[in-house]
């Protein structure tokens, strides 16, 4: 591949993560200028790669058709409602008609560069992981502003900095995985990335980020157990590991604002209102056979609470793909997501990484994401499949044992 195509390759991944990227907050907001400014000239790049490109592939073929029935029932269904119009059905319907395909192109176009692709989402977590520290340890502040990586902004979005920074500690857990042993190094400075993920206060990344762990170790099981060797070493590892996680959790316990946001879940104080919202979704849904098959249309479930403010959708696009287009709208949306996360054989770092991003990706994205915003898991969702195809794998296919790595 040419230098000019990986050139483009990288402006293409920096169209879709650098236009909301959490350090940029601040200068969005001083020159008043709309993210699209910024998108359109890599999004004229990604149309050049599109118009270079010259054999997608047959793997491109069944992610294709899923989104393009996901985005052509969801839309079509709400076309003889009220619904139609709105601002949620503009919103969500401009994600799936104009901002999904856009990241189905970009990932695709960029799926014989894992490596440089890899290493490109992980400098944008670098970049919001290092002001991030540099604000702590230098004022050693906590406010709303400090968690969102930005200084000015009014209304901080600390849920998209713990996402960023999120991409630092999946990196070296993906090292793991494809090392095959828990290093201390690696351990370390994933549990670090953890840490200042937990001083954000974002619950839905911390939450991804213990599940991806989990992942981690089951994959990594049958390697940890096949001898007394590494079974001892890999305690010790884990426990060095654990010490420094116990350190951290000490010096840093005043600024953990994420446990606190955890206990208020079930209180009826979370400002958030997340389990009103996750529970009120899943009403919508079953209040009839019709919405429990073909949903209640987009834009649907701020009509069915009555709030049409900031905020107000389940925060989980399966939620709301459920309420809002029902089973046969939820069904090519899972089918994707199957695709990009069910386990498979990697055979490189950057291959892994990929993939542990969709995953990563999905999970957060259940506590923090919709269907207005569904672009971004998507992103994600369809790179892991496009290098996985590229990498002469039948995505379909491609199933292995957790353990086989």
């Amino acid at each position: 591949m040419d230098r000019i195509q990986k050139l483009l390759s990288v402006i293409s991944v920096l169209a879709i993560l650098g236009s909301i990227h959490p350090a940029l907050d601040d200068l969005f907001l001083l020159n008043n200028a709309h993210r699209i400014v910024l998108i359109m000239p890599f999004s004229l790049a990604a149309i050049w790669l599109a118009i270079r490109e010259k054999h997608w592939g047959r793997y491109v073929v069944p992610p294709l058709i899923a989104l393009i029935i996901a985005a052509c029932w969801a839309i079509g269904r709400t076309l003889p409602t009220p619904l139609l119009g709105k601002p949620a059905f503009v919103q969500s319907a401009a994600s799936l008609a104009i901002g999904t395909p856009f990241v189905f192109i970009s990932a695709w176009l960029v799926r014989k560069t894992p490596r440089l692709t890899g290493l490109t989402i992980f400098l944008l977590g670098l970049a919001a992981l290092l002001p991030f520290a540099f604000l702590f340890f230098i004022s050693g502040e906590s406010s709303d502003g400090f968690r969102a990586v930005s200084t000015i902004s009014t209304d901080p979005n600390y849920q998209n900095a713990a996402f960023f920074i999120g991409f630092v500690p999946t990196f070296f857990l993906s090292r793991i995985v494809v090392q095959k042993k828990i290093s201390v190094i690696d351990g370390v400075f994933y549990i670090i990335g953890v840490v200042f993920m937990l001083l954000t206060g974002a619950r839905g990344s911390v939450v991804a980020e213990v599940c991806l762990a989990i992942v981690a170790l089951i994959m990594l099981a049958k390697h940890i157990f096949k001898s007394v060797k590494s079974i001892i070493t890999s305690v010790l590892t884990l426990g060095a590991v654990a010490s420094v996680l116990a350190f951290c959790m000490t010096f840093f316990s005043d600024y953990f604002l994420v446990l606190y946001r955890f206990s208020i879940l079930k209180g009826g104080t979370d400002p958030s209102r997340r389990l009103f919202l996750f529970t009120s979704a899943f009403q919508l849904w079953t209040s009839s056979f019709i919405t429990l098959l073909i949903g209640d249309g987009l834009g649907g479930f701020p009509r069915y609470i009555g709030a049409f403010g900031p905020g107000m959708y389940p925060h989980n696009y399966f939620l709301e793909f459920l309420s809002e287009t029902g089973i046969i709208g939820t069904l090519p949306i899972a089918t994707l997501t199957i695709m990009a996360c069910q386990p498979r054989k990697c055979s490189t770092v950057w291959e892994t990484y990929i993939y542990m991003l969709a995953i990563y990706a999905v999970i957060s994205n259940q506590f923090s994401g919709g269907i207005s915003g569904f672009w971004l898991p998507a992103y994600f969702i369809f790179l892991s499949i496009a290098v996985a195809a590229e990498s002469k794998k039948n995505v379909p296919d491609i199933a292995q044992p957790l353990g086989s790595h």
